[in-house]
């Protein structure tokens, strides 16, 4: 897993991602907090601990094993909010590509997202 996901930045004010955006990331909150909006009303605030973007990637998993390309599969799994550092945050992504290797090699990982989604 620890090769499976890379660290990222993010400044204070910055977009991590936007309603609208391509899925196909999952992202884990290592330090400092970033908020989840829609339409100007915030909706969550995103401590260390969270993560974020598992149903798109959930989603653009199970498209890719129905035969669906990676790149329409993601397509076709946009995101559903903006999500703002509300300061500067340390953050670990896994891409589909990544993830898709890590579940050959550990399938019961599926289970974990699909509870990280129910939530």
């Amino acid at each position: 897993f620890a090769r499976a996901v890379k660290p990222i930045l993010v400044a204070k004010g910055e977009y991590v991602l936007r309603a609208g955006d391509p899925g196909g990331t999952l992202y884990f909150v290592c330090k400092g907090t970033c908020a989840a909006a829609f339409g100007g009303e915030q909706l969550e605030v995103l401590t260390p601990g969270k993560c974020f973007g598992e149903i798109a990637l959930l989603k653009i998993l199970k498209s890719m094993a129905a035969g669906t390309s990676r790149d329409a599969a993601c397509a076709q799994n946009t995101r559903v909010a903006d999500i703002v550092a509300q300061e500067d945050c340390e953050l670990f992504q896994l891409e589909v590509d990544a993830a898709r290797t890590l579940l050959k090699m550990s399938p019961n990982i599926m289970m974990t997202m699909e509870d990280m989604a129910k939530r």
